[in-house]
């Protein structure tokens, strides 16, 4: 199988942020078993657990939290600390050095995440968010993921079309999101999605020069 490889047309990469830049699932998990423990629930189950990695935050609480309950979670998430949890995430492996690659060859790098505000201090807090010209996250845009506002507002920033961009996910949320927007897509770690291109490994990028 050859190497996944940037072409001169790829002029930015988009980014998801959780499962593709950060393994942040037992962060998730942190969070939302402590919104439930806010209101006396037990724990997420398995189907939960992947539902809420890929919603947003409030998409997420809807899903778990009995509407009678929510103003309760509600305030257990204002008073979250977010310290709880920047221990438990992780960069990708290789995903620095890929981020220095395309820096160096002239591309434009984004992130489109579902995730709110903190994904800046998270980002920050992993050395990564320094290589980024633009993040969205769902509090950016009146629709998250997978509708395409998000990445469409990307696009209008960098002045580009579609075309001209690659966005890089590990779920149907992003296949869909990539798809809606009208650019191509590239699955990481996920051979169950439909994407242009596959990336086992960052390390493995091939990143093609501009004319």
């Amino acid at each position: 199988m050859p190497n996944p490889t940037v072409s001169p047309q790829a002029r930015a990469v988009i980014f998801d942020c959780d499962g593709v830049l950060i393994d942040s699932w037992n962060a998730a998990l942190h969070f939302f078993n402590s919104m439930r423990r806010a209101v006396d629930l037990g724990p997420l189950n398995p189907d939960e657990e992947r539902a809420c990695f890929v919603r947003t935050i409030p998409e997420s609480l809807d899903l778990i939290i009995p509407a009678p309950l929510r103003a309760e979670a509600q305030r257990a998430w204002d008073d979250f600390d977010l310290e709880e949890i920047l221990e438990l995430v992780r960069p990708q492996p290789g995903i620095g050095r890929l981020l220095e690659r395309l820096r160096a060859a002239g591309r434009g790098l984004a992130v489109c995440t579902n995730g709110g505000a903190e994904q800046h201090p998270i980002l920050e807090h992993l050395d990564l968010r320094d290589h980024f010209d633009h993040i969205v996250t769902a509090e950016d845009t009146p629709r998250g993921k997978p509708w395409p506002d998000g990445s469409r507002d990307i696009l209008r920033r960098f002045g580009l079309g579609p075309e001209e961009a690659l966005f890089v996910g590990d779920s149907h949320v992003d296949e869909e999101t990539a798809r809606n927007a009208g650019i191509p897509f590239w699955a990481y770690r996920n051979p169950a999605l439909n994407a242009q291109t596959h990336v086992r490994d960052f390390d493995e990028v091939v990143i093609l020069e501009r004319a």
